[in-house]
């Protein structure tokens, strides 16, 4: 980062959005509910329906020209047919699917799953974007940047504990994986997890009303509602019934059975026979009653969806009072859509303008709200603004939760953590007050009007967290076995905030410390926040020192701290490079550490550094604040990577 991006930094004064703060506080106050459908998937690989109406018309065209030349073609599809040489025609994939079901008879519904969608294919790209969840996982694993930040959030907000349960539209496994990389795992159709966990650490697809009715008891588990079919689970159904006596004829599959037992939801008919699907019926009408609803990419225009929405919302207000208290949903949607301004007005009542609980990600929230960001894709800027949107609704959140954990914890905690060692020492009380008190004022001082505040809150304390968590743990020698320890490793994994006040509250005070003794060193001085915790510090000469602060460290973590170390991300490869020192600063009971044996590699060519550790006691971010000012002039002072750091 250069001086004139750092003044756009510094200069950017945008407010936050409003819009978050109304999403934040209802997940820490209330019940939510996010109800996701096709908008969060179009930018991640998937076609809006229009689309995927037209490609799927054209395939049915193609194959009976093929097969069956000279067939007679009914009116209604004929029509559509006709209208396939208009590029500029939207058509509606519940009419078109309800066309070639009506002309295809009892296998229609069998071949638009088979064979127009791809879901009967064994390879998986002859069926993209359709995917099981082992193969998004593997994908994932190749290019961790195939996963969005919304489906992360989505995620994390799970393991935190603030929703329980998601209804989604979507047939895809984007939210599933979402989960998986946060540390989550599938539970299989005997409901057995994997593990046990103080916090969420299992979710289920539900995608029938069998699957939904045995999930009921399970309340310790996140449930993902897919109310119109799953991809997975429809891929794996055809992967053991489909039997082709012809590879290219998808209309011989013998599996005119096939979708009678599963869940799938495409034709204009089986939308409106949705309502007497009670499993389905009975999940939203409840929750609408007593959830607060956060719609994700969903245009209303789904019939029977729309009417049930808008009678629950109508007979919520009128049973209370309509002040602004009352709005019942929000929405973050691309674009001006007069039936979901609908639904929306009747959820807010008459107090509320629609377009206020309307976040419009049409490019434009960037602009608006995030005119300092660096790399501003010119192909994708609604995929951006969607992004920005659920950052700016995690980072709000965790600034309140934070808050709220310092009021609740903050005495219990700096009291704990005061007492070095085994040499227990009266606590002032009007000193811990003091010091909860500088810790409330310093996150009232983060800013979400500046880019970096909101990168600390939503990569570099949870990172941070997370690290702290798995390092400080005792590792059972079944956890120690890799299979067992895989989660751990993944890219995004998460640990909860709200479930570790004593590391999260202490790490919140360091990273105050380390702002305030940079400021000391140089008045200049600036620092940029990173992934896993890591922070880097540049004076106004262009020096600059990584660190990575880390709470309650146990020497039996050795075999797994080696392994962090030894794991730079390679986006922080350059910041390392760059830097005059980088280094871990490990706060303990006491100064004994053997994590610090652990020997520094020296920089070479295409050889990433090994961090060194300083070994720093707990209790003294209570008691002075000195020790790392001395810590961090004195990296910068050494230079330890010498001349060759450039």
């Amino acid at each position: 980062m250069n001086m004139e991006q750092l003044a756009m930094f510094q200069n950017n004064h945008q407010e936050t959005p409003e819009f978050a703060i109304k999403v934040a506080r209802k997940l820490l106050d209330e019940q939510v509910l996010f109800f996701v459908s096709a908008g969060l998937s179009i930018s991640w690989g998937y076609k809006p329906a229009s689309d995927l109406a037209r490609e799927l018309l054209q395939k049915y065209h193609d194959e009976i020209s093929k097969f069956r030349p000279g067939k007679s073609i009914s009116g209604a599809l004929s029509k559509l047919f006709g209208k396939l040489k208009k590029e500029e025609y939207n058509f509606n994939l519940a009419e078109v699917c309800e066309a070639v079901v009506g002309h295809e008879g009892e296998r229609g519904p069998c071949l638009l799953a088979g064979g127009l969608l791809g879901f009967k294919y064994e390879q998986k790209s002859q069926r993209q974007p359709w995917v099981t969840l082992e193969e998004a996982i593997e994908d994932y694993q190749q290019d961790p940047a195939c996963l969005g930040i919304p489906h992360l959030i989505i995620a994390r907000l799970a393991k935190e504990g603030l929703i329980h349960e998601l209804v989604t539209t979507n047939y895809d496994t984007l939210l599933e994986l979402g989960f998986w990389a946060t540390g989550m795992e599938r539970v299989d159709e005997n409901f057995d997890p994997p593990f046990a966990s103080p916090w969420t650490e299992c979710f289920i697809t539900l995608p029938s009303k069998k699957d939904y009715l045995r999930s009921l008891p399970y309340r310790s588990i996140f449930r993902l509602h897919k109310i119109h079919g799953c991809a997975d689970d429809l891929i794996k159904h055809y992967a053991k019934s489909c039997k082709h006596r012809n590879e290219e004829c998808v209309i011989v599959d013998e599996c005119g059975n096939l979708i009678r037992d599963r869940n799938f939801v495409i034709t204009h008919k089986e939308l409106l026979d949705w309502r007497s699907d009670n499993w389905a019926q009975a999940l939203l009408e409840d929750r609408a009653r007593n959830h607060f609803i956060v719609f994700i990419g969903f245009s209303g225009s789904d019939n029977v969806l729309h009417n049930s929405l808008r009678n629950i919302f109508r007979e919520i207000q009128d049973c209370g009072n309509i002040q602004e208290t009352n709005i019942r949903a929000v929405a973050i949607d691309p674009q001006d859509n007069t039936l979901l301004e609908a639904i929306l007005r009747d959820a807010a009542g008459k107090a509320s303008d629609p377009s206020k609980i309307l976040c419009k990600i049409d490019g434009n929230y960037l602009t608006k709200y995030h005119p300092a960001y660096c790399t501003v894709p010119a192909d994708a800027p609604c995929k951006l603004d969607l992004e920005l949107v659920f950052r700016d609704i995690y980072a709000e959140t965790i600034k309140m939760l934070l808050q709220r954990m310092v009021l609740t914890y903050g005495e219990r905690v700096i009291s704990e953590q005061k007492e070095n060692g085994k040499r227990k020492k009266r606590v002032d009380p009007w000193l811990i007050i003091e010091l909860k008190e500088e810790l409330r004022k310093f996150i009232k001082e983060i800013s979400l009007s500046k880019e970096r505040n909101i990168d600390f809150l939503t990569w570099t304390l949870p990172g941070a967290v997370a690290t702290s968590w798995l390092l400080s743990r005792t590792w059972t020698k079944e956890e120690n076995d890799f299979r067992g320890m895989e989660r751990y490793f993944r890219e995004h994994y998460y640990v909860p905030l709200s479930y570790n006040p004593e590391i999260t509250i202490a790490l919140l005070r360091i990273y105050q410390l380390l702002q305030h003794c940079s400021i000391k060193i140089d008045q200049h001085v600036y620092i940029d926040y990173f992934r896993q915790g890591w922070i880097k510090i540049v004076k106004s000469n262009g020096q600059s020192v990584a660190v990575l602060p880390l709470v309650a460290l146990k020497p039996d973590s050795i075999a797994l701290y080696q392994n962090f170390r030894r794991k730079i991300p390679d986006e922080l490869k350059t910041m390392f490079q760059s830097s005059s020192d980088i280094m871990i600063i490990e706060f303990k009971d006491n100064r004994t550490s053997r994590l610090s044996n652990v020997p520094v590699a020296p920089l070479s060519a295409g050889v990433q550094p090994v961090p060194r550790v300083e070994t720093v006691p707990l209790s003294s971010i209570w008691e002075e604040t000195q020790f790392l000012c001395k810590i961090i002039k004195k990296a910068f002072e050494e230079n330890v990577w010498g001349a060759e750091c450039g």
